[in-house]
């Protein structure tokens, strides 16, 4: 009862609640995201780049970074951020998932091995200046193997 009280006293008696619809057409900042899109992931659609870490909000979400973290922007040479946030490590055996390293790739980025192994190129089209013979026979010299961050001998 109180809080009802507070609540009317507050000006909220007004039982009409105005929703702005977004328009899917619309793409005001021009990233590639409609407003939307821009509305359901949180970013804002007036700005290309949300976060303001030199990728578009379109950009970030196609190599699976995280359009609202500066500190987390797409890697230069193309590898996905796959990590799922999952992974523990639990040894340093055959098969066990190993500690998160990171690498220097050729693009000078220092690259997760937990996303190099949890998809990064292993599958898909290779980075520029690389094939994808070279990459996954890269991934594999760092221990990666069909398990997610699984060691391989």
């Amino acid at each position: 009862m109180i809080l009802l009280t507070l609540a009317l006293g507050l000006g909220c008696e007004d039982e009409s609640v105005q929703v702005q619809a977004c328009n899917a057409d619309a793409d005001q900042d021009q990233d590639g995201l409609n407003d939307c899109d821009e509305a359901d992931l949180g970013t804002d659609p007036t700005a290309a780049d949300s976060d303001q870490d030199g990728y578009t909000d379109s950009e970030e979400i196609d190599c699976l970074s995280d359009p609202l973290n500066a500190e987390e922007a797409c890697y230069d040479c193309g590898w996905k951020r796959s990590d799922p946030g999952t992974l523990v490590s639990d040894g340093a055996e055959i098969g066990d998932v190993v500690a998160n390293a990171q690498m220097v790739d050729i693009c000078e980025d220092l690259v997760d091995l937990w996303d190099a192994c949890s998809g990064g190129w292993v599958g898909s089209s290779a980075p520029a200046g690389g094939s994808a013979k070279g990459v996954v026979e890269s991934l594999e010299g760092w221990g990666c193997s069909g398990k997610r961050g699984a060691v391989s001998m």
